[in-house]
């Protein structure tokens, strides 16, 4: 089969751009790079060598910028990991059509951003390696590339999932790409397994954890474990106060199951040398001192000392959503 791509487009950052590189160099393919700004100290650690005139470096994907860098649509293939830019049609059409996008979650569910976290909330384990044609509906192009996979229950936190996401990308997505780019295969969709129309549609937006990572005592033991994982490493952890300083929680275990009254959330109720135990509803919740993070000072924890978080801060989680731009994230707050 005649190989079709002579030039590749990445848009976006991912750690694969290394892969995909090294498949680009192997086949003589011209390879160029455009990102956010907020992307580019990621993409100057990777050890590629992009020539300087093919890194671009956007705010947006205005008509006059893309149609100026792509050099031939026919022979051009993009290629989207964590892109920072809305596509129109008439960015599709820069590509004839073959402009791809990396989502993985087991599309038609979990659309959007929000990457792990929303499945840690759900306790979703379903993962996917999944390649789809972008169309202008976010995440509705159809489906050329999927390969799922789960989650084991040792996998709880954020990082513990782009771990297993990306190397079961580069053990699933890259072969299949280095076929397309040979000339061995096309790009092609795929049927829908039978059973597959079972599967629900969903749409989450993106979070950020200094705005919707404050916790809810009042909320059950098992969904404040959740919580406190969804928003951990990598990410900065889930937050809360304490004699009126903000703290940070990065991990916990459900220490016991019982009745608890509410007056009691939050209370600590015991310390040991490591760690120590928050009432909560339903139970016990016990932190590791090494999963604490102090904003501003280190606070000592005494026994009768409780774990609030003020409503405000609550309300404005809830009432407030992040867009993320090329050059960073704007924060909308609805407001009555």
């Amino acid at each position: 089969m005649k190989r079709q791509f002579k030039h590749v487009y990445l848009f976006g950052y991912s750690p694969m751009f290394v892969d995909i590189y090294k498949i680009c160099k192997k086949y003589d393919i011209d390879i160029y790079l455009i990102c956010g700004k907020r992307q580019i100290d990621l993409i100057q650690k990777l050890s590629i060598q992009i020539e300087k005139e093919n890194l671009y470096i956007l705010d947006s994907l205005r008509k006059e910028k893309l149609g100026h860098i792509i050099k031939s649509p026919q022979s051009s293939i993009g290629i989207s990991f964590g892109s920072p830019f809305i596509f129109t049609q008439y960015d599709i059409d820069q590509f004839s059509g073959n402009l791809i996008n990396s989502h993985g979650a087991p599309l038609p569910e979990f659309k959007g951003g929000g990457g792990f976290s929303w499945r840690i909330l759900q306790g979703d384990k379903r993962g996917a390696s999944l390649m789809h044609l972008v169309s202008t509906k976010v995440d509705e192009g159809k489906i050329v590339f999927r390969n799922d996979f789960k989650f084991s229950k040792n996998e709880i936190l954020p990082i513990d999932y782009e771990r297993k996401q990306l190397s079961k990308d580069r053990e699933n997505i890259l072969p299949w790409l280095d076929s397309i780019l040979n000339g061995n295969s096309k790009i092609k969709e795929i049927t829908p397994e039978k059973g597959n129309e079972v599967y629900r549609e969903s749409y989450f937006p993106r979070l950020q954890t200094d705005i919707h990572g404050f916790i809810d005592w009042k909320i059950d033991i098992d969904s404040i474990q959740s919580f406190i994982q969804a928003f951990s490493r990598p990410y900065s952890g889930a937050s809360t106060f304490i004699k009126g300083e903000k703290i940070r929680i990065l991990n916990c275990t459900i220490s016991a199951k019982t009745f608890v009254h509410p007056f009691l959330y939050g209370l600590i109720t015991n310390i040991e040398e490591e760690s120590f135990q928050i009432c909560s509803k339903g139970g016990f919740l016990r932190v590791k001192f090494n999963d604490l993070m102090y904003e501003n000072k280190i606070i000592k924890l005494y026994l009768g000392d409780r774990l609030y978080t003020p409503e405000s801060y609550l309300e404005k989680a809830i009432s407030s959503r992040v867009i993320f731009k090329p050059d960073g994230p704007r924060l909308i707050e609805y407001e009555e």
